[in-house]
């Protein structure tokens, strides 16, 4: 699941929400040290990234419990291994495919891109081993007719014995600006994309919605390998700005897509809420297999603010969606589990049929004294086997100098099943970039530093499988 921006003129709406969201007078400044956090299991550190990286984009597992990380780099001594598909990196910014084993050992790594720059990578591995990679990209080397002020998302498949990628592949055409939000993989071998785009030119095939509605659609589509064409390519979206956000994968291949809408005629099917409650709502949609019919569409918020959603999946076809809300009437279906002033997190489940089984807030209060935080951002939701859901994030200070990370487990009613793990990583460690879980049993996570100049890059992964006591000690590993 990974950090997509905000497009830079059309989104001013949602930027004066995150800077009302986190600016506080400076009366309100906070120095005091919170009291010791709750650290669920112990935390083991894995490898130091290579200082090359510029930014860590996604990290994933593959079939054979590697982990998968990509990202960009702009340094032509970004380390690669020698049978990497592309050892030679590029100045401006070219993507990466890193490999490590679960002790965090390099078993491969390679570059991919061309002279101009690539961003916002996304990886999907494949269970026959292969991993789709896909990168917003300004790379020059196009199709005829393509020209190099384009903005396109790229599409390469990694094969299973690292011998090559296949690609690109395009998702768009000539005239298209697009960014890419996430890829994940289907049955059969087969990748969906989501994407962004402002363009009315992109080629839709075997479309639901088959033109631009508004100022910003969603762009959903489905390849296959050694298939050039998307199987499926389709718009959706209403008359004004909407943006995916996130993306899973049902059992029976059809994507799940979850993102805000500033548009009150969404399309909406088979709604749980059939229209928009304030100033901006999420959207959930589930797009049939191909693509040409919405299984259910819906709004979901209160009377002002939600955004940055995340999804999951699980075995059953329910639906889990995590993210931000700023609305005192959030659509609770019990009893929050805890308010705060500013900014909560909220937890929704939907059943197969789209219907609304659940809806909970997820506390994420971390100072006790005398300020409150003035919230976090999910940035993962993880279906488990045993019928728990993992929901990660990030938190901020409300004098903005202090940060970490949280997790939350929760039941599939989003009612805590233990006390969330509230981390404050530190000034010099602030933030993660991504996480993932290997067999529901760990959360791997790369922590970014975004002091300059002493950027930091490692891996490390912390046990939650609830096997062992919780401790009563503070965060102490890499303070």
């Amino acid at each position: 699941m990974t950090r997509r921006p905000l497009f830079l003129n059309t989104v001013a709406a949602f930027a004066a929400f995150v800077v009302a969201a986190v600016i506080v007078p400076l009366g309100a400044v906070n120095s005091a040290r919170p009291p010791a956090r709750t650290v669920w299991d112990d935390e083991q550190a894995l490898a130091s990234l290579p200082p090359q990286i510029r930014d860590v984009d996604e990290i994933a597992i593959d079939s054979a419990g590697n982990v998968v990380i990509a990202g960009t780099t702009s340094s032509p001594a970004f380390p690669t291994t020698p049978d990497a598909a592309d050892r030679s990196c590029g100045t401006d910014g070219d993507a990466f495919v890193m490999i490590l084993s679960p002790a965090g050992d390099v078993r491969y790594s390679t570059c991919l891109g061309g002279p101009m720059t690539e961003s916002w990578v996304d990886i999907a591995p494949a269970p026959d081993g292969s991993i789709w990679v896909a990168a917003t990209t300004d790379l020059r080397v196009r199709p005829e007719g393509y020209s190099t002020t384009e903005c396109h998302v790229a599409i390469w498949r990694l094969r299973p014995d690292r011998s090559a990628l296949d690609g690109p592949v395009w998702l768009g055409g000539p005239g298209t600006i697009a960014w890419l939000v996430e890829a994940e993989t289907g049955p059969g071998g087969t990748v969906w994309v989501l994407a962004n785009t402002r363009s009315s030119s992109v080629p839709v095939v075997n479309a639901w919605q088959p033109a631009l509605a508004g100022d910003y659609d969603m762009l959903l589509a489905r390849f296959e390998p050694g298939r050039a064409d998307p199987l499926l390519l389709t718009y959706l979206g209403g008359s004004s700005l909407d943006q995916g956000l996130s993306l899973a994968v049902a059992p029976d291949g059809d994507a799940v897509v979850s993102g805000r809408s500033l548009s009150t005629d969404f399309p909406v099917v088979r709604p749980a809420q059939p229209n928009s409650g304030g100033a901006c709502d999420i959207v959930l949609s589930r797009l049939d297999v191909s693509g040409r019919w919405l299984e259910y569409s819906t709004f979901l918020g209160g009377s002002s603010w939600e955004e940055s959603v995340q999804v999951a999946v699980d075995a059953d076809g329910t639906v889990f969606a995590a993210g931000r809300t700023t609305s005192p009437d959030f659509p609770s279906t019990g009893e929050s589990i805890r308010r705060n002033a500013n900014l909560d997190n909220f937890f929704v489940a939907l059943d197969g049929a789209g219907r609304l089984r659940s809806a909970a807030l997820i506390g994420h209060r971390v100072e006790r004294v005398p300020a409150d935080d003035v919230g976090a951002g999910v940035r993962n939701v993880f279906a488990r086997d045993d019928g728990s859901v993992l929901v990660t994030g990030a938190w901020f200070s409300d004098n903005l100098l202090r940060g970490g990370w949280f997790a939350a487990l929760t039941n599939n009613a989003g009612v805590d099943l233990r006390p969330p793990l509230l981390t404050e990583t530190g000034a010099d460690n602030c933030c993660i970039a991504e996480a993932e879980t290997l067999a529901g049993a760990y959360l791997y996570v790369v922590r970014t530093n975004l002091f300059m100049p002493a950027w930091k890059r490692y891996l490390a992964r912390l046990s939650v499988s609830g096997t062992r006591p919780e401790s009563p000690a503070g965060w102490h590993a890499h303070r």
